[in-house]
């Protein structure tokens, strides 16, 4: 399957579970409503993490990402999976993801090109990098 990983479209094959079923090499996949205090103390173990959208509606999984990257210091892969949208890619950066499983049937072209639709944020984001003219 392909995903936008870092800005670039790859193939990916890497498989995802509940937290209660994981082993080592795979990833784990949250729903949205997750507490991250509860989960704490596994992330480092854990080398990706996809976050579920059920709605393109929905925004905890914005949260969820946020809080997983500053308070709880996760540096693995965070991705979006579900109904994720094109519209939603530049935020969703900025909200510590960096790896995308479009909606299905979605254009990954016109996906890549939706990061530069909002201009750089001034506030810098969840992995660092401040913006300044």
């Amino acid at each position: 399957m392909q995903v936008i990983r870092n800005r670039q479209i790859v193939e990916d094959d890497r498989t995802f579970t509940t937290p209660a079923r994981w082993s080592v090499g795979q990833g784990v996949r949250l729903r949205n409503d997750t507490e991250p205090a509860e989960i704490a103390d596994q992330l480092a173990a854990w080398p990706a993490i996809a976050i579920e959208f059920p709605k393109y509606t929905d925004g905890r999984g914005y949260s969820l990402a946020r809080l997983l990257r500053q308070r709880y210091g996760y540096v693995g892969e965070l991705r979006a999976v579900g109904d994720v949208l094109h519209d939603q890619l530049s935020l969703m950066e900025r909200c510590g993801f960096d790896t995308f499983e479009l909606k299905a049937g979605k254009d990954m072209g016109r996906a890549l090109a939706a990061f530069d639709a909002l201009p750089p944020s001034r506030w810098g984001g969840a992995r660092g990098g401040v913006y300044s003219p």
